[in-house]
């Protein structure tokens, strides 16, 4: 995914709307369009105006890969969460959960294929008898 893109799906992803970023940087909505979209070359300087405005750094925008979730890691020992933060234990908790959907997927795979062959096994051994017959 190209920066421009990732400057649309991060926005997107904040909920922040176009309308509001656009104003931030002083263009039309339109303009901010043709960047979004990749008809404007996007300038350093536009790229710093446009994380200042979604509220991130230019190398967050360059590293976003759609899957980022928005987080603020609280890591003064205090596990309680409060004040919207999300503390380590539960990060760590998220990755294990990301890491447990990776496995149960690649398991769902291998049963499916299994399940394939299977069925191609039974195909071959009806098609044996009625050979026979």
């Amino acid at each position: 995914m190209n920066d421009n893109k990732k400057i649309q799906e991060l926005r997107k992803e904040k909920k922040i709307p176009q309308k509001k970023v656009a104003i931030d940087l002083g263009m039309s909505q339109g303009a901010l369009s043709k960047i979004e979209n990749g008809h404007i070359k996007l300038k350093e300087t536009t790229m710093q105006k446009l994380a200042d405005s979604l509220g991130v750094t230019p190398e967050e925008i360059k590293e976003f890969t759609g899957k980022n979730i928005a987080i603020n890691i609280e890591v003064d020992g205090d596990n309680s969460g409060n004040n919207g933060n999300v503390n380590l234990d539960q990060v760590k908790l998220y990755e294990q959960m990301l890491q447990d959907k990776e496995r149960i997927i690649e398991a769902k795979d291998v049963a499916l294929e299994a399940k394939d062959a299977t069925i191609a096994l039974q195909a071959k051994i009806i098609e044996l008898l009625e050979k026979e017959k």
